[in-house]
């Protein structure tokens, strides 16, 4: 596992990607549509992608349908530095 995780990294740096934002488990779809679009937005915008994450959870957060932790507490950033 781990040597797939090595060469997973390598092939998205190779890629010139710098971040993933990842969903550590299904969630609802339009919860984490609003997400990645909050996330997008910040990204645009010029933040960094752990800052737009933490923007991102405090938008679907402020939501009463989508306050519990289920819905935002799931999502990761991960770098290639």
């Amino acid at each position: 596992m781990w040597l797939d995780e090595v060469s997973t990294g390598w092939a998205w740096r190779a890629a010139g990607v710098r971040n993933l934002v990842l969903p550590r488990w299904s969630t609802d779809e339009p919860a984490s549509e609003a997400f990645m679009k909050a996330v997008h937005d910040r990204l645009r915008a010029g933040d960094a992608a752990d800052v737009a994450a933490h923007a991102a959870r405090a938008t679907v957060r402020s939501t009463r349908a989508t306050a519990a932790p289920f819905y935002w507490a799931g999502w990761m950033v991960v770098s290639f530095r």
